[in-house]
């Protein structure tokens, strides 16, 4: 028997999650929590696509950059409220552009 496939795993996973899951985001009712444990630790072996912010000064990039006297911006001075980049190349070149850092984040 051939082995799945990583991306076929995550598929089937994400539609075990989304067929367990409640309105008020458990799994289960008490008496079964091991479901829980169970779904968690499933959505623990997805793989999490990598993501990039922009790191300047004492801030992070939020979303548009105005050039005249300086920089001004918008920055967020926590990584999760962080404009989060796909693309490990445009987030390189905001950072050029304002003399900032990139950053590798997860979540």
């Amino acid at each position: 028997m051939e082995k799945p496939k990583q991306e076929e795993l995550e598929v089937k996973i994400q539609e075990l999650i989304e067929a367990y899951k409640q309105e008020d985001g458990q799994y289960s009712n008490p008496e079964n929590y091991w479901i829980d444990e169970f779904i968690s630790n499933l959505e623990s072996l997805l793989e999490k696509e990598p993501m990039w912010v922009v790191r300047y000064e004492d801030g992070y990039f939020s979303e548009e950059i105005n050039f005249g006297c300086g920089i001004d911006g918008d920055w967020v001075d926590e990584v999760s409220r962080a404009y989060h980049f796909t693309d490990k190349s445009k987030a390189e070149a905001v950072a050029l552009l304002i003399g900032g850092t990139v950053e590798e984040v997860t979540e």
